[in-house]
């Protein structure tokens, strides 16, 4: 059974959806889902694995987006996702549904980095699951763009923070363009008429001051599952695979062969929703 649910996070309330198995009886372990950049719930594939296999499971919006509060609207700053999921932890910890010591993460693209900084500071969480995952922003978006790109996005992302000093409305860049495969999975059904495609400039910025590789190695002694596309150009494989060996025990590798950043949700969503499941019933 689904709820709609909010919880607080330092003064902005956040919103989402509580999946309770039917016919549920006393604390169950939890899983909490979150998405990439400036996804929303609606988006959300695996949530319903997770319900259907016997979990609680928070699926949420993170702040300025969709159905949560938070101001500028569509600004993405992963440090404070970061922070509110360690407030959907503390949230969950007070659900009669919930058995507190058994919470496990599961985050992909922008929040699989999230997930990983948040397992390796926050004893609470039992065990994490990461797939197509963020490690390097400015690495990641540096090599889409190429050389001359990213010199006209730090020329403009310079120019609005003068702008916004002086009292100027933030500006806005398109996450996907049309014709892509990204603006299509961001797009597909209803999402049509709901998703925005578009985030402040400052959003980019604080996307290549992000690398999340950086606490990968922290997250020991929490199990830690990861689930990498082979040949992923949007967060990189060769980064994730780095990622993997930087990790301590316990952990686990599973590469999705012939499967680009997007495969993990629509050709191979099979695939990986049962690695996930496998691995919370192992450390769950």
């Amino acid at each position: 059974m689904r709820h709609d649910v909010e919880f607080d996070a330092d003064g902005t309330t956040l919103r989402g959806w509580l999946f309770v198995p039917d016919n549920a009886t006393g604390p169950l372990p939890a899983i909490i889902v979150s998405h990439g950049f400036s996804a929303l719930k609606e988006h959300d594939l695996h949530a319903s694995f997770f319900a259907d296999a016997g979990y609680v499971v928070l699926l949420y919006d993170h702040r300025n987006l969709g159905a949560s509060d938070g101001q500028p609207r569509q600004e993405i700053d992963p440090w404070r996702q970061v922070l509110d999921m360690r407030h959907a932890i503390t949230f969950m910890r007070t659900r009669k549904e919930v058995d507190k010591a058994r919470i496990g993460l599961w985050g992909t693209s922008y929040s699989g980095g999230h997930v990983i900084v948040v397992s390796a500071m926050d004893r609470r969480v039992k065990c994490v699951v990461t797939q197509a995952f963020t490690i390097d922003g400015y690495v990641a978006l540096r090599r889409r763009l190429g050389d001359d790109g990213y010199a006209a996005l730090r020329q403009r992302i310079d120019a609005d923070y003068d702008a916004r000093y002086a009292g100027a409305e933030p500006e806005y860049i398109a996450v996907a363009e049309p014709g892509t495969k990204s603006y299509e999975h961001l797009h597909h059904g209803d999402l049509a008429k709901l998703y925005l495609n578009k985030v402040t400039l400052r959003s980019r910025d604080l996307h290549m001051g992000y690398v999340p590789g950086a606490f990968v190695s922290r997250v020991a002694p929490t199990p830690m599952l990861m689930i990498v596309p082979d040949n992923d150009t949007t967060t990189p494989t060769d980064l994730q695979l780095q990622a993997f060996e930087a990790a301590k025990e316990p952990k686990k590798l599973i590469v999705i062969e012939n499967c680009d950043h997007y495969g993990v949700y629509m050709e191979h969503l099979n695939t990986t929703a049962k690695a996930a499941i496998d691995f919370f019933k192992a450390y769950l």
